[in-house]
């Protein structure tokens, strides 16, 4: 089967002395850069509308509880040497296929995704002593006066709350994951070549979406992205997953045979609209914080994922990344060019 961007490869894993074989999507092409040579507008510059890239990487479980112990027992070292509050919080390898995408944001939606807070008040049962017990304390005779305290704050509560009207106290639980969604179209009426490129783009992200059985025991998760508008007052997010992938037929749906199909026993056809409009819906792993905000202002990623595919684990490896025509000067070579001439 052809496609473009990439080609299924036959892998085989060792499980427990038995031998297991999937396939594997092997990328051809280092972007696949619908943004700037994908039918999706009219001809033309396309400088001022907002791109995204997703660098695509795989949690490989395996790995992850291989190198379980070892990154306890070396956290130090490796939160000093990515000087990252985050540190590492899991293995990943990165899969090769990076995607440039346009973010067409409508009126009316979010930018970069709600920021949903939650805080609730302490439980009859804490107490003041829940306030108090979150006071970091050295040695047991400050932990015993901390006891102390809180025993007393927790009493005098009890008695006044039942004939003043004593508020609650709140605390912050947690903020939600933020989502957010990426919709544009792609056009199959403009040639035979940008209808493949459209058809391989949404098989291989189908594909890379959907979990992969290594054995009759073990699966690989569907694939994580980072995801980065590469533009400031944009989205930037370390770890995310696409929680929703609707690909929708836009005008005539046909089987026709001009499009390179080599399925067996499918008389060379391809089912192909006139259009797609690709419905992607990205929710991060990670909650959002003022770290991670932070570094999406000055483009500087965080470290959430240890590079298991770079030498020796330590996250060395390194990713050309397309630029959307941003400031960020420190970002790694630019490789796409959108504001430029059309192809």
């Amino acid at each position: 089967m052809a496609f473009n961007f990439f080609t299924l490869q036959p892998k085989t894993v060792d499980i427990l002395g038995v031998s297991f074989t999937y396939k594997e999507a092997k990328p051809t092409t280092p972007v696949v850069d619908v943004y700037s040579k994908f039918d999706w507008k009219n001809p033309g510059k396309v400088d001022e509308v907002p791109g995204l890239v997703l660098i695509e990487k795989q949690l490989n479980y395996g790995i992850w509880t291989s190198n379980l112990m070892r990154l306890l027992a070396n956290a130090g070292s490796v939160i000093s040497q990515t000087g990252d509050p985050y540190g590492v919080l899991y293995t990943a390898t990165p899969t090769g296929f990076v995607y440039a995408l346009p973010y067409l944001v409508q009126p009316g939606t979010s930018i970069r995704g709600e920021i949903n807070n939650t805080w609730s008040d302490i439980s009859q049962e804490q107490g003041f002593s829940g306030m108090l017990g979150a006071v970091p304390v050295v040695g047991g005779l400050m932990q015993a006066g901390y006891n102390r305290a809180a025993q007393i704050a927790e009493g005098v509560g009890r008695i006044v709350s039942p004939g003043v009207g004593y508020e609650p106290i709140k605390v912050f639980s947690g903020t939600q994951p933020r989502t957010i969604m990426v919709t544009f179209p792609l056009y199959n009426t403009i040639s035979i070549e940008s209808a493949n490129n459209n058809y391989s783009f949404i098989t291989l992200l189908g594909l890379q979406n959907l979990k992969t059985r290594t054995s009759f025991a073990t699966y690989l998760p569907p694939k994580i992205y980072e995801v980065n508008t590469n533009d400031e007052g944009g989205v930037y997010m370390p770890f995310a997953y696409i929680s929703r992938l609707d690909i929708q037929s836009i005008g005539t749906t046909r089987a026709i045979y001009d499009h390179g199909a080599s399925i067996a026993g499918g008389g060379g056809r391809r089912i192909i609209p006139e259009a797609y409009k690709v419905n992607i819906t990205l929710t991060e792993l990670l909650p959002d914080s003022a770290n991670i905000y932070a570094a999406g202002l000055e483009g500087k990623p965080v470290t959430v994922t240890l590079d298991a595919s770079a030498p020796g684990g330590s996250g060395t490896g390194t990713t050309v990344l397309p630029n959307f025509g941003g400031t960020f000067t420190n970002r790694p070579p630019v490789i796409i060019n959108p504001g430029g001439p059309e192809d």
